[in-house]
């Protein structure tokens, strides 16, 4: 007796679906309203994004490695990502199936805790005609001097600039 076995198998040498950060949405600016954990140095947030089903995701953002898995629908979450209190982010985001295939995505976050203007007058609704005061309270975390710009647009008109580079309230 000579036994005869044959075994199929396939050959996997197609890299799974390149990987997409759906949280935060491209071009968003993360501030510190967002951080998840003040005890921490930088912004802590959670990305989240789209991939293959059940293939391994790697996040690598400011030389910090986060390790996540796609669930059953692709969907994967990297918890407390350290972002930058202000810059930059650059990101290699990896997907690797079971056979050891691999795709690449890289992009960047922009952090940066923007300064927060509020209008004081005219109230909300009002509007500006002949003389009137104009007054704002402007509120910066990062403790940057403000420069300022002041224009006017004529009804159906070109910008005017009023005032610029000037600093204060």
């Amino acid at each position: 007796g000579l036994v005869e076995t044959f075994k199929i198998f396939i050959v996997d040498t197609v890299p799974p679906t390149a990987p997409q950060i759906t949280s935060p949405a491209p071009g968003t600016v993360i501030s510190f309203e967002e951080d998840m954990d003040l005890q921490l140095g930088g912004i802590q947030i959670d990305i989240k994004g789209k991939s293959e089903a059940g293939a391994d995701s790697e996040l690598v953002m400011n030389d910090r490695r986060y390790v996540a898995v796609a669930d059953s629908s692709g969907d994967f979450i990297f918890k407390k990502v350290s972002l930058l209190s202000r810059g930059v982010n650059k990101y290699v985001l990896s997907n690797f199936d079971a056979a050891g295939n691999i795709s690449i995505a890289e992009g960047l976050i922009v952090s940066n805790n923007l300064p927060k203007i509020t209008l004081l007058a005219p109230e909300k609704g009002g509007y500006i005609s002949k003389i009137k005061e104009v007054a704002w309270s402007v509120a910066d975390v990062g403790g940057s001097q403000i420069i300022y710009r002041i224009l006017y647009r004529p009804a159906n008109g070109q910008w005017v600039v009023l005032a610029e580079n000037f600093t204060g309230s």
